[in-house]
């Protein structure tokens, strides 16, 4: 069965970048989604977090999706749902797991309003 994290083009999405926070056999998933189906075209996020007993995602459906029109509202959508993450550190680390698993997420993340544009 598709799902949009596997399969996007069955949706109409395209993924434009996802970052996961966790270490091995975990996920803890944040997607980027790009759909062309408007000008302009449309940016959404979704999170997902499991195990590897079931794939990212398998439960997110289309409706799911929040719609972002700024780097500054994936940036707070990332922040609300890894809020946690240093509370679970794995292993000893300097500085914020939040601010290292945005860093990610957000680095050289483009969101083209225009057809054709970044991908």
């Amino acid at each position: 069965m598709s799902n949009i994290y596997s399969d996007p083009d069955h949706f109409g999405l395209s993924i434009v970048k996802s970052h996961n926070a966790s270490p091995a056999y975990q996920f803890n998933t944040i997607a980027v989604f790009r759909w062309d189906g408007w000008e302009p075209v449309r940016y959404f996020v979704a999170h997902d977090s499991g195990n590897s007993c079931f794939p990212p995602f398998e439960d997110i459906k289309l409706p799911h999706l929040i719609a972002v029109h700024t780097l500054a509202d994936v940036d707070k959508f990332a922040r609300e749902k890894w809020a946690d993450l240093d509370l679970h550190r794995y292993f000893e680390e300097e500085g914020s797991a939040v601010d290292s698993a945005v860093a990610a997420l957000m680095d050289g993340l483009d969101l083209s309003f225009q057809r054709g544009g970044a991908r």
